[in-house]
């Protein structure tokens, strides 16, 4: 037999390589010298192969070669060799290679072994490889080591029938009965392991909940157990009695007491007892505090009880460390909006303080809730802190802010004379990150209003002449010039007419303005021809439009030709076409709580099971023949190419793929003027209700056209984060057909919604059904989910 080179030598001699092709060089050489080895059937060395192997496979060179050595390595009687071939299998194998599934017998036959650790060593490699058709296998044999004498392999074994239930839920059926028996066991890694495998199958058969809630006693029996204890040397970690252990049972008792009154009565005393008696005064104690809050929100305890958890997230707000601060923001703003909001109140100071942390995300978070807990009565002051955070802010952090400031100073603005103070001062601030959508709701908040156009006129005078390069600034500031900018000279201290045409003038030469911006200040100056007295001003306006004819610009230049024929053709109307633009009434800028639909005539969606796919869709929907290409197609997709992606069968039935655009303030019907009786009444419905989005279906048939009824559906987004690259989509069967308006914007503003127009041709009269999919961006987060919708209205196919 050859000489063989040790382990540590050949990791020696890698690590003093001084190139990339050094070390690839001597790794080819060494598996080379591995192979000639191994096919020498060698068996005293074939371990010491297999280990150099793994080395190598860790570095990322190719190793496989070496998996059938595992499995030579495995059927030895030798320790050491069982040992380096379990690990080589966990490394080398996985569920994709036909390779693995020769171990089942062999690990099979390990679960008999004498020794404690080569059964340990046969679990652990199972729950490392697992598949399904292993996991299958091997269940019920796993399941007869809970009994083993052990408590080595009784805690593997739990955690391998963790690993089993998560790969096949179905397998749940065999371990739910044995929970009880691990709960019950002496030893703490063994009950961790059973508390592990409660959680797991219950996640992932929530219909064995009521099977497993009356393990509720005994939990609650283990937590205070855990809690008396004062001295346990192996348990102990930092005066905490097995934290782990106490962090799993109380996620365990927050699944099984959600929505069940009884165990959640049960648990009350317990949860109170760990919330009033843990130490918070280390990480340890605040891991177990954490966890207890969340068991106390998500099953809905009792007021007192609630109370002392936002009080423990009020602390947690306190402390030096920035994770702790972080989930405890989280945890509150998920809690605002539930009862709970008037106790999260009382902790308004220390949120505010978050707002001046130095971590951005930290800063992030508190604004998010900042934002959730404005109400009337703290608008002013919230506001305040949130307009100073803006001057030292982050750009992101800036964007952010813009785009969700303007819903609560519209809803919760005390006067109309702060209310628009507050705008000027986000202009000033942040301007530069006002949405295109949000210049126009602020000029018309500041054309409503003509008691507050002297300050208006005079703070956006020097905000432009300060500041150009801001474009939606400029927009509006040039825009309320136009309009009313003849007030200007009758301030106190007045401004001459000179030295703003001078200054609008200055803003068409900048380079600093895009085309938009100075399209806003042209149509400024010509405004101005008719609101400023001097015959000198006219003169000095007609002057610099004339100078824009032959402007490079294609639309300043077709401006400029309009305007001077204007003024020479037509000067005596010149007065009438540039008049003021009519006052809207202060009410309609504000902006409405949302129609309330009526109890008896909406129903409600419940959430799709999880075995209610895309095929029960088709199923009901009958043939798959193909469908006549009369859909338009939306976005420069065919009707065929969008069903691919939705329903993963193109002739199956016809879609159409929209984006919803953005509705700010009232809706269609109450702009248009529309009343309840001028639309048909048919009753609405709601298609989808989840994650934040509510999409509901408002009806109106076409007297017309038999068969063919027109839906708007309003996508609202619930939270009070904004949405981006919303995308709906909607299918139904052969037989009908569905048209959809163009898109128009994918963003969906905090507490806003979007509307989108389809229309429905059923010649048939048959009973309507659809499919929905919709995919959207929050909080960073991609999220996509569908629905079937069968709830439609008898009065559709009457």
């Amino acid at each position: 037999m050859p000489s063989l080179q040790k382990v540590k030598d050949l990791i020696h001699q890698i690590r003093s390589c001084k190139t990339a092709a050094l070390e690839r060089d001597l790794v080819n050489r060494e598996c080379a010298k591995i192979r000639d080895t191994l096919s020498l059937e060698h068996n005293d060395v074939r371990h010491i192969n297999v280990a150099k192997l793994l080395y190598i496979f860790m570095l990322g060179y190719p190793a496989h070669f070496g998996q059938m050595e595992c499995l030579k390595l495995i059927s030895s009687n030798s320790f050491t060799d069982k040992k380096i071939g379990y690990l080589g299998s966990s490394l080398l194998l996985d569920e994709r290679q036909d390779v693995h599934l020769l171990l089942t017998n062999s690990i099979k036959k390990e679960f008999n072994h004498t020794s404690q650790y080569v059964v340990g060593l046969a679990l652990s490699t199972l729950g490392c490889i697992l598949s399904a058709e292993m996991g299958r296998d091997l269940a019920t044999e796993v399941e007869k080591l809970f009994s083993h004498k052990h408590s080595y392999v009784r805690k593997k074994a739990a955690l391998c029938a963790v690993r089993i239930v998560s790969k096949d839920g179905d397998l749940a059926e065999n371990f739910k009965s044995s929970v009880k028996k691990l709960l019950s066991d002496r030893n703490h890694g063994v009950v961790l392991g059973g508390v592990t495998l409660g959680t797991v199958i219950c996640q992932k058969r929530p219909e064995f909940l009521e099977e497993l809630r009356p393990n509720v006693s005994h939990l609650v029996k283990l937590m205070r157990t855990l809690l008396q204890t004062t001295h346990a040397p192996d348990h102990d970690v930092q005066g905490v009695t097995d934290p782990f252990l106490q962090v799993n049972i109380l996620t365990f008792l927050r699944i099984l007491g959600k929505g069940d009154e009884k165990s959640t009565e049960s648990m009350n005393d317990i949860l109170a007892q760990v919330a009033t008696n843990t130490d918070s005064g280390r990480n340890v104690g605040n891991a177990v505090l954490y966890e207890t809050v969340r068991t106390i929100m998500e099953i809905q305890a009792e007021k007192g009880l609630r109370v002392l958890a936002i009080n423990i997230l009020g602390r947690f707000l306190l402390n030096s460390d920035k994770n702790i601060r972080y989930v405890a923001l989280n945890t509150l703003l998920k809690s605002v909006h539930t009862a709970d909001g008037p106790a999260i109140q009382r902790h308004r100071t220390t949120v505010l303080d978050c707002l001046k942390d130095p971590d951005i995300s930290i800063r992030r978070r508190a604004v998010e809730l900042c934002f959730a807990l404005i109400t009337k009565d703290n608008i002013e002051t919230l506001l305040t802190e949130i307009l100073a955070l803006l001057e030292t802010a982050p750009e992101e952090l800036k964007m952010y802010v813009v785009s969700n400031i303007f819903l609560p100073i519209e809803r919760y603005a005390p006067t109309d004379e702060w209310h628009i103070c507050t705008v000027l001062d986000l202009l000033r601030t942040a301007g530069g990150y006002i949405r295109d959508d949000q210049v126009s709701s602020i000029i018309s908040l500041f054309a409503s209003h003509p008691e507050q156009h002297p300050v208006i006129a005079a703070k956006l005078y020097r905000v432009v002449r300060e500041d150009a390069s801001l474009q939606p600034v400029v927009q509006v500031s040039v825009w309320c010039l136009g309009e009313f900018g003849e007030v200007l000279t009758t301030l106190e201290h007045k401004i001459e007419e000179v030295d703003v045409i001078s200054t609008l003038n200055e803003l068409m030469h900048s380079t600093l303005l895009n085309s938009m911006s100075k399209i806003f200040t042209f149509n400024s100056l010509m405004k101005l021809s008719v609101r400023l007295k001097q015959q000198s001003s006219i003169d000095s306006i007609r002057s610099i439009l004339g100078d824009y004819t032959n402007n490079m610009d294609a639309e300043l230049q077709q401006r400029a030709v309009e305007y001077c024929i204007l003024f020479k053709q037509y000067d005596h109307m010149r007065a009438n076409l540039l008049e003021e633009i009519p006052l809207k009434s202060t009410d309609e800028n504000r902006p409405t709580e949302e129609p309330s639909l009526d109890v008896q005539s909406t129903k409600t969606v419940p959430p799709p099971s999880a075995n209610q796919d895309v095929d029960t869709l088709l199923g009901t929907f009958g043939s798959s023949e193909p469908v006549p290409e009369s859909t338009a197609a939306v976005n420069g997709l065919d009707s065929s190419s969008i069903l691919l992606g939705i329903l993963g069968d193109s002739d199956s039935v016809m879609s159409s793929t929209t984006r919803g655009h953005a509705v700010q303030g009232n809706d269609l019907d109450s702009i248009l003027g529309l009343t309840s009786a001028s639309v048909s009444q048919i009753p609405s419905i709601t298609a989808y209700e989840k994650k934040d989005i509510i999409i509901t279906f408002n009806f109106e048939k076409n007297p017309t056209t038999p068969g063919s009824f027109q839906i708007k559906m309003k996508a609202k987004n619930t939270a009070f984060v904004e949405i981006t690259s919303f995308l709906f989509q909607a299918a139904v069967p052969k037989g009908f057909e569905i048209k959809m308006d163009q898109p128009d914007s994918n963003f969906i503003p905090a507490q806003s919604q979007i509307e989108q127009l389809m229309t429905i041709f059923n010649p048939n009269m048959d009973p309507v059904k659809m499919l929905i999919k919709l995919s959207y961006v929050t909080n960073g987060a991609s999220i996509e989910d569908q629905a079937q919708v069968s709830n439609f209205p008898p009065e559709l196919t009457n």
